[in-house]
C-alpha cells in the first residue's frame, strides 16, 4: 500500500493551495466596489462582502441567515416596492431554478441601487448590488435639462433646429417643422439635413415648378450646410420665411426660421407711403414755386402803381387809399417771397452768396426799418452794439432777412409799453453773438421747438390775436443754418423771449 500521505485528502500542498485561493477570493470580494451576497441551495447566506453591507446599510444580512427571514424583515421595513415584492415571491416559490434578472430600485434612504440576481448551476443565488445614485442623479438632471431646453424651444416665437457637426438633427421645436413643411415625426432627431431636404422637395416646399426647385437646390446645395448666413424664400402658402444659420461652438449649427410676411408687408406699405409723401412734397414745392412766381409779377405792378399814385396826386383821400394798397401789396409780396424761399429750402435749391462783411451796418439798418412798427405798437426798441464786431462770411441780404423776422416777432408779441432790445458783442471763441430780446408774452418750453416749424402758429383758429403765416422763425433758422450760423431761443411764458444768433468769424484768408 502506498503512503496514505500521498492521497489528495491528505495532501498538504493541495490544502494550502485551496486556502490561498480562498484568501485571494476574500481579498477580491473585499476590494470590489460592488456588493456581493451569496446564498447556498439551503437558502442561507454563505457570504456577504463589506461593500454589500455598506450599500445596504439599514438592511444588512448575517452569514447563516435564511433568505425568507431577510425578505420578511425588509418588507416590514418598507425596503421593497410592490414590483420587487412580487418578484421575490416568485423567487421563493422556486429557489433552485436557474435565472438571471436585473432591476434598478430606490431604497427608503433615497439611494438608487442596481440589483443583478444570478442562479448558478450548483444552486443558490448570487446577488450583485451597485450603488448608482450618482449616475441616476446625473441622468435625472440631464433629463430635466433636456425637458427644460425642449420647453424653451417649444415656446420660442421662431422655429429652431439644432444640428451637430455631421449635419444631423439634434433637437427642434414643433414650429420649425411646420415652417419647413414637415411633420414633427419627419423632423425627428437623428435625421440628416439632406434627408430633411429630400422630404421638403417631395412635398414641393420649394415651389411647384421643377426649374424653380432645382435652382434653389443648386444655389443652396453648393454651399456647406453649416455656413452662417441668412436668406429669405417664399413658401407655397404665400408667406415669406427668413432662414438664418449660425455656427455653434465645437461644431454644428443652429438654424432659425422666422415668418416675416407681416414685416415685409408693413415695410412695403411704409415705403409706398414714403414715396407718396415725397411725391406730394415735390408737388407742393413745385406748386408753391410756380404760384409764388406767378403772383410776384402782378404784385410788383400793384406796388408800383400805388407808389405812382401817391407821388402823382394831391387828393389826400386818394393818397390814403393808395398807401393802404401799397402796404397790403408789400405785405402780400413778403408772404409770397417767404413761400418761395420755403419751397427752395425744401427742394434744396436755396442760393446764397458768400461774401465777407461787417454785421454792424446790417443790424442797424434792420433796427431802423423796424422803428416805425415798434412806435405804432407802443414798444420801446433799443440797440447796443459793442465796437469792433469781427466780420462774418455769409449773405448780407439773407442776414438782413433773418434780423427782420426776429425783430418783427419781438415787436408783434410784445404788448404796448414793453421793450425790445438788440445787442451784439464779440464771442469768447471768435465771431459775434447777436441777441434779440423782448418782454413779451413768451412761450412754454414745449412750444419752442414747434415755433421753428413751417406754417406753425402757436395760436390756432381764425380769430387768433397775432397775424402771420408762421414762416418767420422757420426761414430765420433755415437761412442761419445755411450760412453756418446757429439760432437758438430761450423763452419764459409771461416774461419774454431771447433769440440768440451765433455768427462765426470769417476765415482769416477771406478778410
Amino acid at each position: 500500500m502506498g503512503d496514505p500521505r500521498d492521497t489528495p485528502a491528505h495532501d498538504p500542498c493541495g490544502a494550502a493551495t485551496e486556502l490561498g485561493r480562498a484568501a485571494l477570493l476574500d481579498e477580491m470580494l473585499a476590494a470590489l466596489p460592488h456588493g456581493v451576497c451569496v446564498y447556498g441551495p439551503d437558502r442561507r447566506v454563505r457570504l456577504a462582502n463589506a461593500a454589500y453591507q455598506r450599500i445596504m446599510v439599514g438592511a444588512e444580512v448575517a452569514v447563516g441567515e435564511h433568505h425568507s427571514d431577510i425578505v420578511a424583515r425588509r418588507i416590514a421595513a418598507g425596503e421593497y416596492g410592490a414590483e420587487t415584492v412580487a418578484a421575490l415571491a416568485r423567487l421563493q416559490a422556486d429557489f433552485t431554478a436557474e435565472r438571471v434578472y436585473e432591476r434598478v430600485r430606490v431604497r427608503p434612504n433615497g439611494a438608487t441601487v442596481s440589483v443583478r440576481v444570478v442562479s448558478p448551476p450548483a444552486g443558490g443565488l448570487v446577488i450583485v448590488i451597485t450603488d448608482v445614485t450618482a449616475l441616476a442623479t446625473a441622468e435625472a438632471e440631464a433629463r430635466q435639462r433636456a425637458e427644460t431646453l425642449q420647453a424653451m424651444l417649444d415656446n420660442q416665437p421662431d422655429g429652431v433646429a439644432l444640428f451637430d457637426a455631421g449635419s444631423h438633427l439634434v433637437a427642434a421645436n414643433a414650429l420649425a417643422a411646420r415652417m419647413t413643411g414637415l411633420t414633427e415625426a419627419e423632423m425627428a432627431p437623428g435625421r440628416h439635413m439632406m434627408e430633411l431636404r429630400a422630404l421638403q422637395l417631395r412635398s414641393r416646399e420649394f415651389g411647384d415648378g421643377d426649374e424653380e426647385r432645382q435652382r434653389f437646390v443648386d444655389a443652396r446645395g453648393r454651399r456647406p450646410l453649416e455656413v452662417s448666413g441668412r436668406y429669405e424664400r417664399r413658401r407655397p402658402d404665400g408667406s415669406t420665411l427668413e432662414v438664418r444659420t449660425d455656427p455653434m461652438p465645437g461644431g454644428g449649427f443652429l438654424r432659425t426660421y422666422r415668418d416675416v410676411t407681416e414685416d415685409r408687408r408693413i415695410r412695403a406699405e411704409l415705403e409706398a407711403a414714403r414715396d407718396a409723401a415725397e411725391a406730394a412734397s415735390r408737388a407742393k414745392s413745385g406748386f408753391l414755386a410756380t404760384m409764388s412766381h406767378e403772383l410776384r409779377t402782378p404784385l410788383h405792378a400793384v406796388i408800383g402803381f400805388s407808389e405812382a399814385i401817391i407821388d402823382g396826386t394831391r387828393a389826400e383821400a386818394v393818397r390814403d387809399h393808395a398807401r393802404e394798397v401799397l402796404m397790403a401789396g408789400r405785405q402780400l409780396l413778403g408772404l409770397v417771397e417767404g413761400l418761395l424761399d420755403a419751397s427752395r429750402i425744401e427742394a434744396g435749391a436755396l442760393a446764397l452768396r458768400g461774401e465777407v462783411f461787417s454785421p454792424e451796418p446790417v443790424v442797424l439798418a434792420a433796427v431802423e426799418a423796424t422803428r416805425p412798427a415798434a412806435a405804432e405798437a407802443g414798444v420801446d426798441l433799443s440797440v447796443s452794439l459793442a465796437p469792433g464786431l469781427p466780420p462774418v462770411r455769409g449773405d448780407r441780404a439773407r442776414l438782413r432777412q433773418v434780423l427782420d423776422a426776429l425783430l418783427s416777432n419781438a415787436v408783434k408779441f410784445t404788448p404796448p409799453g414793453g421793450r425790445a432790445t438788440v445787442s451784439a458783442a464779440p464771442a469768447p471763441g471768435g465771431g459775434s453773438v447777436l441777441t434779440v430780446a423782448d418782454s413779451g408774452i413768451g412761450m412754454a418750453p414745449g412750444d419752442v421747438s414747434r415755433a421753428f416749424e413751417a406754417f406753425t402758429q402757436l395760436e390756432e383758429g381764425l380769430n387768433r390775436r397775432y397775424a402771420g403765416s408762421g414762416l418767420g422763425l422757420y426761414l430765420a433758422r433755415a437761412l442761419a443754418d445755411a450760412m453756418g450760423m446757429a439760432l437758438t431761443i430761450e423763452s419764459v411764458p409771461g416774461q419774454g423771449t431771447a433769440v440768440r444768433l451765433d455768427m462765426p468769424p470769417a476765415p482769416e484768408g477771406a478778410r
